[in-house]
């Protein structure tokens, strides 16, 4: 309990301490965009997962040790406005607007969960626009074989969102990404991505994207937890063989947030892959 107590104080001092100075509001054609900026080096455009991690956190900091990291809340989500969002392509779009607006000719696109999904098929639609692409625990694929019950289920239930999303669902990392407290902005940032992503399809899913992962063509690193009880290993794989040339790496003892429960070797793998790409 004492170590616990401790993990979740030093979380909380770094994310307070980091974020200073890196929220920035831009605006997108005719659209705010809520986002935090902070790094050098190659712009690196983090999506965040169905967690809503819109706050600049640990991993965030490491990663800006090598990379220009942006990491913009969704549509709907924080202070971004939700402009005529009815499709996923939508959102590509929206990004792409975001991207102009930065003056980012072409950006590594790291996606987890939800984020995930949007920066496949944003890869999918302008390969120009991504040098490199990870995709952790990601959405999108149709879920053959396994229970359709997910996030839209589980919008006030915590609990079983923590069961789901976690290896060890009572941890310090669950309290931090999930915390039980009740109407805390980490559950509410949660809660507004699950309706944002599920407004888009229910199952969270485009039927039309496998076939169309053979026009991602740049650099593709999949990142997966094997304990990972939201999004199962298929998906993983499907991914992995959907994309040319794409490399799976499977973290053991980890569930569908890498970026939280396993930090250190996530910011570890997904920089040395970034390392081949240059400004």
């Amino acid at each position: 309990m004492i170590r616990k107590t401790i993990t979740k104080l030093v979380y909380g001092l770094k994310t307070k301490l980091y974020e200073s100075g890196k929220r920035k509001d831009v605006v997108a054609v005719d659209h705010h965009v809520d986002l935090v900026r902070g790094g050098g080096g190659p712009p690196l455009l983090y999506l965040h997962s169905i967690v809503g991690e819109t706050s600049w956190l640990p991993f965030h900091q490491e990663l800006a040790k090598k990379f220009d990291v942006i990491a913009p809340a969704h549509p709907g989500v924080g202070s971004t406005e939700a402009v005529e969002i009815d499709l996923v392509e939508d959102v590509v779009f929206h990004y792409l607007d975001l991207l102009d607006a930065l003056g980012v000719r072409s950006a590594n696109v790291v996606g987890a969960s939800f984020g995930g999904w949007i920066a496949a098929e944003l890869a999918v639609r302008a390969p120009d626009r991504v040098r490199r692409l990870v995709l952790v625990d990601a959405f999108g694929l149709a879920r053959d074989g396994e229970s359709e019950e997910g996030p839209a289920a589980w919008t006030g239930d915590v609990a079983a969102m923590r069961r789901a999303m976690f290896a060890d669902p009572g941890g310090p990392m669950a309290d931090i990404a999930l915390p039980f407290k009740a109407g805390s902005d980490r559950v509410e940032s949660a809660r507004r991505t699950i309706g944002c992503a599920t407004a888009l399809a229910p199952s969270l899913a485009s039927p039309k994207l496998a076939r169309r992962l053979r026009r991602i063509t740049c650099p593709t690193l999949v990142i997966w937890g094997d304990r990972d009880g939201v999004v199962g290993r298929a998906q993983a794989e499907a991914l992995r063989d959907g994309i040319e040339g794409a490399r799976l790496v499977v973290f053991e003892g980890c569930g569908h947030l890498p970026a939280f429960e396993a930090g250190g070797r996530f910011v570890e793998t997904v920089t040395e892959f970034l390392g081949g790409a240059t400004d």
